[in-house]
């Protein structure tokens, strides 16, 4: 037996014991076979992400690529809009470098004046 995600033939039992389920673990990638669900074994393939163009190798279903994940957000302090890399990115790549530069009580009186200028916009 193969792993169907990476290829590889080294697989270990790791069963579940609070779901009394029979489980195969790929000891490389970490993919896991339930042996009771025969629909979690879904078909890995090269799949294009939609939004950069890059192949990458994924379950049958998905759209974007690990970096292309999160979508485009916009960011808070100039309004550009980027893409995310993760889930709590408020920051693009350029004010995000200009935020961590920034020492600590300087940092939060930049966000707290950013805050307070958020508040007059939307309030007028």
């Amino acid at each position: 037996m193969t792993c169907p995600k990476c290829g590889s033939i080294a697989l270990i039992r790791d069963d579940d014991p609070s779901n009394w389920m029979e489980v195969v673990a790929c000891f490389i990638c970490g993919w896991r076979l339930y042996r009771e669900v025969p629909d979690h074994r879904m078909k890995v393939r090269d799949i294009t992400c939609v939004r950069c163009g890059k192949v990458f190798k994924g379950l049958e279903g998905e759209q974007y690529c690990g970096k292309c994940n999160y979508g485009d957000v916009r960011c808070v302090i100039c309004g550009k809009v980027f893409v995310s890399r993760v889930a709590r990115q408020k920051y693009c790549f350029e004010c995000g470098n200009y935020i961590r530069s920034l020492t600590l009580a300087k940092r939060k009186e930049f966000l707290s004046a950013l805050q307070s200028q958020k508040r007059q916009g939307h309030g007028a």
